[in-house]
């Protein structure tokens, strides 16, 4: 069955107006039109994904981490924040500092000594915009980064043996009775680390249906016949000759399989029904949907035909996870499935030409970066020792294409971005089967619920705000605030606020690296300041749902006080004072 390759939306476009009008507007929708409330959530709901490039891949006390952030939205700068806020969690889960980098040109810088005390193995790194709190808090970037804590084993220490878990994971969501089914698993051990399993699927009687084992990184699939009134389990035996047994998740008596195929070209999908089946689950749709935009659509009339096969192009798509959601004649999902395309219209070419290279110590070595005349780029680069491991931990291309739009710990993403070899692809589809993903709420669109804006998008850096408390305002003389801010290295801004009835004041788009002093004084006024209290604040976000920090801290402004900062500094402070003639 061949479908119409059409595009439903412009996926390479973001625009503010359009945010902000879906945020103020109510939706009035007919509850049946998915389509238009795809659309709505999409431009109200848009999603900032987040890279973290560090300067290397792993630590020891002492040092001090150097990364910058990279955001996007839909593959473009995002034009939704300007702040970005940071936070480091010793090994136990608690807070050792919370810091807020400005965003320029969707990027931001940062650094963080790491403590010559501490004793954890790692430090866990979290980012995140103030807009991006509104998704599931499951996608905030998060990072790992171990530590070289001195700790060694002794020679004849015993081997640790933890707990293996293995789950499994139906194609589609469902086993089916009567169907056949493709069942993926993933064995790891506590940490979240992958454990290789080998084992058999059983029915109740003890009779094997399969045997199976560990593909990659813990992963593997089968192939199952549901029959009428059977039950599964897997049962295996982990390397550390560990043996468990894992039920299979009890299968629908009623109900569809997806399964889908993914080439260079298209996507391959089928979907199959059993012998009895109801009236709504024969006239079904198929929705193909990409960064909350729907790609295709197609109707599959299976009437008393069991199975129908569907060959969907996807040569032509941006790279990224694409949706495949299937929906009974009530519009009722039944089944979903993701696949990766990556057809590399995400890429240029660089060349990295050597101007001076000196291999002594702290010798000074110059490069060049050569790229397209056509190419726009932001680019950071890291020096490291090339014989430190993890070179497949992460990259750019597995944040921003796969990690960023599923769910749970990954192992080595960017090993699956290596080589477009059908092993490595076989390997990927396995992650897609066992991780989930992010999810439109199918019931909400049905309904036409309009979404839920919880925390506006912060387009303006920080402000200088507050409230003037015991002021005694002269009649016919308005109150005026004036504000020194000295920064570390001496320099000075100055400002006049005017300050309302309320005792109210706001000095938007204050912008400075590090940490400031600010002094304030009552604008030639001093019988208003006679008794007065002044309460500042910094109109950043203080805390998450979820997490604690400490009461009242107010994050600083943080960055690396380099040639490149003060350049981006002295911008701002220029773009400040010509916004204020």
């Amino acid at each position: 069955m061949a479908l119409p390759s059409s595009k439903v939306f412009d996926m390479r476009m973001v625009r503010m107006g359009g945010i902000l009008f879906a945020l103020l507007c109510a939706v009035q929708l007919d509850a049946q039109d998915l389509d238009s409330m795809v659309s709505v959530y999409a431009s109200a709901l848009p999603k900032e994904k987040i890279h973290v490039h560090f300067d290397r891949p792993q630590y020891n006390r002492g040092d001090t981490v150097w990364y910058k952030v990279y955001l996007l939205v839909e593959g473009l700068p995002s034009p939704l924040s300007k702040n970005l806020y940071v936070e480091w969690y010793d090994s136990a889960g608690t807070l050792l500092t919370q810091t807020v980098a400005p965003l320029f040109q969707s990027t931001a810088h940062g650094a963080y000594p790491l403590p010559n005390n501490y004793t954890g193995s790692h430090v866990q790194f979290r980012a995140f915009t103030r807009w991006m709190l509104n998704d599931d808090t499951a996608f905030l970037y998060r990072r790992n980064l171990p530590l070289n804590n001195g700790v060694v084993s002794p020679p004849n220490a015993k081997p640790t043996i933890s707990k293996t878990s293995v789950a499994l994971f139906p194609e589609g969501g469902s086993l089916v009775v009567g169907t056949k089914s493709r069942v993926a698993f993933k064995a790891t051990a506590p940490s979240g680390l992958p454990v290789k399993i080998r084992g058999v699927v059983v029915n109740q009687k003890g009779e094997v249906m399969d045997s199976v084992k560990t593909i990659h990184d813990g992963m593997g699939s089968f192939f199952l016949w549901v029959q009428p009134g059977e039950d599964y389990r897997l049962d295996w035996v982990d390397n550390q000759q560990q043996k468990g047994s894992t039920p299979l998740p009890t299968a629908l008596k009623d109900g569809v399989v997806l399964s889908v195929r993914a080439t260079n070209e298209k996507a391959i999908v089928q979907v199959e029904r059993p012998q009895q089946s109801s009236e709504d689950n024969k006239v079904l749709s198929l929705v193909v949907h990409q960064e909350q935009h729907i790609l295709f659509k197609a109707a599959i009339k299976l009437g008393e035909r069991i199975q129908q096969r569907a060959d969907i192009p996807i040569d032509e798509l941006p790279s990224g996870i694409v949706h495949f959601t299937l929906f009974d004649a009530q519009q009722r999902p039944l089944a979903e499935r993701i696949i990766l395309v990556n057809n590399h219209n995400h890429e240029f070419n660089a060349k990295l030409n050597p101007i001076t290279v000196n291999l002594g110590k702290r010798g000074k070595n110059a490069v060049e970066i050569l790229v397209s005349d056509t190419a726009v780029s932001n680019l950071s680069i890291a020096v490291t020792d090339a014989t430190v491991p993890n070179a497949w931990a992460h990259s750019i291309y597995s944040d921003f294409l796969l990690s960023n739009d599923i769910k749970g710990y990954v192992h080595q993403p960017a090993y699956y971005f290596t080589s477009d070899a059908d092993s490595i692809t076989a390997r990927l589809d396995l992650v897609l089967l066992t991780h989930g993903w992010r999810r439109f709420n199918w019931d909400k669109l049905k309904r036409g619920e309009s979404p839920v804006v919880k925390y506006a998008p912060e387009t303006a850096y920080m402000s200088l705000k507050g409230k003037v408390f015991g002021a005694k305002p002269t009649p016919g003389s308005p109150m005026q605030l004036n504000f020194f801010l000295v920064n570390k290295d001496s320099s000075k801004q100055f400002f006049i606020t005017p300050v309302d009835r309320e005792g109210q004041f706001e000095e938007p788009g204050i912008f400075f690296y590090d940490t400031v002093k600010v002094y304030y004084g009552f604008n030639g006024n001093t019988k208003a300041a006679s008794g007065a209290q002044v309460k500042l604040d910094n109109g950043l976000l203080k805390k998450e749902p979820g997490f604690t920090l400490l009461p009242g801290a107010l994050p600083p402004i943080t960055g690396t006080m380099d040639s490149l900062a003060r350049a981006r500094l002295n911008y701002f402070l220029k773009e400040q004072d010509r916004l204020r003639k």
